[in-house]
């Protein structure tokens, strides 16, 4: 996304349509594009977050991470924290899943209880057609 912003300054420079009065302009379009950047890296560390937890609960290893804190400091946080009500009982509900992708697309759901202790996992596999 940041190349096609930065080829449009290049080309700027090298066409003759470059000034100083549009200095300002291609810089804060350079400050985009690296902004841009930060925000790519952002996304694409927590799609690897999502799958590494996807592939401990597909490989029964999810009970290694028994509370939040461990989950959270291996996982990093989750795109969702609720209360939920289970079996009669108030437990708080973390949701990962793709960090981009709303409505097709796997969800583990995990609820711990008062005391941060994970006492169940859910997941819900993306539909196919």
């Amino acid at each position: 996304m940041h190349r096609p912003i930065a080829l449009a300054v290049v080309v700027f420079l090298l066409s003759g349509c470059y000034s100083i009065r549009h200095l300002d302009e291609l810089l804060f379009l350079n400050k985009l594009s690296e902004e841009q950047k930060g925000l790519d890296d952002i996304v694409e560390f927590q799609i690897g977050q999502f799958k590494m937890i996807k592939e401990e609960y597909e490989s029964n290893q999810l009970e290694r991470y028994n509370n939040q804190k461990k989950i959270k400091d291996k996982f990093g946080a989750p795109v969702l924290i609720q209360e939920a009500k289970r079996n009669d009982q108030m437990l708080q509900l973390w949701i990962y899943r793709h960090p981009t992708e709303f409505f097709d697309t796997d969800k583990l759901s995990l609820y711990f209880d008062k005391n941060g202790e994970l006492v169940l996992k859910e997941f819900d596999a993306k539909k196919t057609e």
